[in-house]
């Protein structure tokens, strides 16, 4: 995979947290084959590394992400259309297309069913595309005054195709969803997160404490037990109750046989931590990544 010269994704490893920050230098972070490619890159390096517990995925910009890069679009279909008589043109242009949209399948698909937990901070306006890479992740942090949320593809003549299997399985109702896109309404971050977008929001004083907290909280757990229940509930998230609970009966029975779990209920039985309890003290501040380009953090 070819990443772009000025990688708009930075991505560190702090007190086991992969963070990965988002920063296209155009205070935009719009979503096109560089970027994509970069974002997957990113967190199939942080999945694989087994120093990493949680990742974090915020911006460094003023916006978290405004969605599909729309110049590069534009300039796609007018050189379709003023080469009709090239053949290879169109099908140069309907490729690229097609490698955008598949791209960004594959970082949504990675963010919702890899096997690490994916928390995303939204300290700006997210839109269109830049929704799904919430509507993905499993835990959404919001800034309560400066986050806001929008799909506004059908303004231009889209639909968030892409983003409506994750946001309507794994957020919000049909008709709430439908709701939003056919509206193309502006949602401060109290609104979504009263719909079922987002799950936690914070005003300025508590941003970094609260998440903090909910990370710190998340070191503790077993690494196996935050991927199986990844795994678990995506598996079961259209099943009817029968098999749900059939799934759920299976599950634990073989949950209880992993080495982990007797060697967890021991420790506690005698007053001490598990090997898997983490202290986490991260070495910078996690918010206001777009305030501390300047000399302190990455």
């Amino acid at each position: 995979m070819i990443l772009p010269k000025n990688n708009p994704v930075r991505s560190r490893v702090d007190s086991g947290l992969g963070i990965l920050t988002l920063s296209d230098g155009q205070g935009t972070n719009r979503l096109d084959v560089p970027f994509l490619q970069a974002l997957l890159s990113a967190l199939e390096e942080l999945l694989r590394n087994p120093a990493v517990r949680v990742i974090l995925l915020r911006s460094a910009e003023e916006n978290f992400c405004l969605g599909m890069n729309l110049d590069v679009l534009k300039e796609s279909l007018d050189k379709g259309a003023s080469d009709e008589r090239s053949d290879d043109s169109n099908s140069n242009q309907e490729a690229a297309r097609a490698d955008g949209v598949s791209l960004y399948g594959q970082v949504l698909d990675l963010i919702a069913f890899g096997p690490k937990p994916v928390l995303s901070l939204v300290e700006g306006p997210v839109k269109a595309g830049g929704i799904g890479l919430i509507a993905a992740s499993d835990i959404v942090v919001a800034h309560g005054q400066k986050a806001s949320f929008e799909l506004s593809e059908v303004l231009f003549g889209l639909i968030p195709a892409n983003v409506l299997p994750f946001l309507m399985q794994q957020r919000i109702s049909p008709q709430r969803a439908r709701y939003l896109v056919l509206s193309a309404k502006l949602l401060t971050a109290t609104e979504a997160q009263h719909l079922g977008m987002i799950d936690e929001v914070y005003e300025e004083p508590e941003l970094e404490k609260g998440l903090r907290s909910l990370i710190k909280t998340m070191m503790r757990a077993e690494p196996g037990a935050l991927a199986s229940a990844k795994r678990f509930i995506a598996s079961n998230i259209d099943s009817d109750f029968p098999e749900f609970r059939d799934a759920a009966h299976d599950e634990l029975l073989s949950l209880m046989t992993k080495p982990a779990v007797a060697q967890g209920l021991k420790a506690f039985s005698i007053g001490e931590m598990p090997p898997w309890f983490d202290r986490f003290k991260p070495s910078q501040n996690l918010t206001g990544a777009q305030f501390q380009q300047k000399g302190v953090t990455a």
